[in-house]
């Protein structure tokens, strides 16, 4: 809560730009891509590159980490570092300007909404 307190993100508007982030990666990607891996470790591999491409858009360090997703997904560390290195690796480095395009069109509009409100 700290970390997003301090990028000025509410806990929803965090969980509503990793969800878009995270279904943005997964519509770049083609279902050979994405089949034959344990699904459960595969998405949460995806939700810690989402943070990635956010933190890159706002200049900061990811918050989530291998270790905390793991803990509260109850997969394993090097199981999201192999989902992330082996098969998504490549792939995110391709499609990150991308996806951090999409972070920072969805931050803007997050900042015009709140400030709308205030």
């Amino acid at each position: 809560r700290q970390r997003l307190l301090y990028r000025n993100l509410s806990p929803e508007q965090y969980e509503a730009a990793l969800i878009l982030l995270s279904q943005s990666f997964l519509q770049r990607l083609d279902r050979k891509e994405r089949g034959g891996v344990q699904p459960f470790a595969f998405a949460v591999s995806v939700i810690y590159l989402a943070d990635r491409s956010l933190a890159r858009s706002l200049g900061r360090k990811p918050i989530l980490t291998q270790r905390n997703l793991a803990k509260a997904s109850g997969s394993a560390e090097f199981t999201i570092r192999d989902h992330v290195y082996r098969f998504l690796g490549k792939l995110y480095k391709s499609k990150e300007p991308e996806l951090i395009r999409i972070a920072d069109k969805h931050l803007k509009k997050l900042q015009n909404n709140s400030s709308q409100i205030n």
